[in-house]
């Protein structure tokens, strides 16, 4: 991965620059954006990001609805179940990270 060019501090990560991010040089999504079936919150600083991404559906008469996830500038992927079992609880730094299938 090569450093984004006109920034002054650089911090390398799996799908980008820290910096870049924050200056909006990559495509992330607004701090809440909503999809057909995620919402998308997003901060970022100049030596950090987080990202999570959980369903827009609530259903109280099923115990989960779908997966919740979670992003920062370690690269890994954590997701956990999102439902009325869990207080539809967004995904965190404290979850496990998903597996590679």
């Amino acid at each position: 991965m090569r450093p984004q060019r006109g920034l002054s501090t650089t911090m390398r990560s799996p799908i980008g620059s820290t910096t870049a991010m924050a200056a909006g040089v990559l495509g992330l999504p607004a701090a809440d954006r909503t999809s057909a079936a995620y919402r998308f919150s997003s901060s970022a600083t100049a030596s950090s990001y987080e990202i999570t991404g959980t369903p827009t559906l609530h259903d109280d008469a099923s115990a989960y609805v779908g997966w919740a996830f979670f992003l920062d500038e370690s690269g890994v992927i954590r997701g956990a179940p999102y439902g009325k079992n869990n207080g539809y609880r967004a995904a965190s730094k404290i979850d496990q990270p998903i597996r590679e299938q």
